[in-house]
């Protein structure tokens, strides 16, 4: 516990904003690439939801460790680091997430199914979600290199 406490109460003054950009981006696209993969299996959702589910946790867990180490204090941190972060992010999993497992389920129903349905049309409507995921990406990682680090160093200040 106290080596997590030193994550939260330190924070490298030496990290510039483009490189926290790029980290975000990165992290985003790898963890959006691995979701579209689990998407193209036949038992992807399971494993999709126990993705989104494990964020669920990381988040529960992120709350306590501010509470345990900043007591009334962690209240605030929350609400100026951790949630504006979860509405950053929310958008693009959830898009990614729900194609991911509607294509996984489109792939288990079409190998069961006795007559061909049509893939064509899915897959063009996937990579437009699979598009606006991505912008949603930029988007969401400019805002938390930008907004969230204020609110960091706000935060840290108060």
């Amino acid at each position: 516990m106290e080596y997590l406490k030193y994550f939260l109460t330190t924070m490298n003054q030496s990290v510039t904003k483009y490189d926290y950009y790029v980290s975000q981006v990165v992290g985003g696209i790898v963890f959006t690439l691995l979701i579209v993969l689990l998407g193209t299996s036949i038992i992807g959702s399971p494993f999709i939801s126990f993705l989104i589910f494990s964020k669920g946790i990381q988040i529960g867990f992120s709350c306590a460790l501010f509470i345990y180490t900043y007591q009334l204090k962690g209240i605030l941190g929350i609400l100026l680091t951790v949630v504006p972060q979860i509405v950053f992010d929310l958008p693009f999993i959830y898009l990614v997430s729900g194609s991911a497992i509607h294509l996984s389920l489109f792939v288990l129903y079409s190998t069961m199914s006795t007559h061909a349905l049509s893939l064509k049309a899915y897959v063009n409507s996937f990579l437009n979600h699979l598009l606006v995921a991505f912008l949603l990406i930029l988007l969401s990682s400019f805002l938390k290199s930008t907004v969230l680090i204020e609110l960091i160093k706000l935060f840290n200040f108060a």
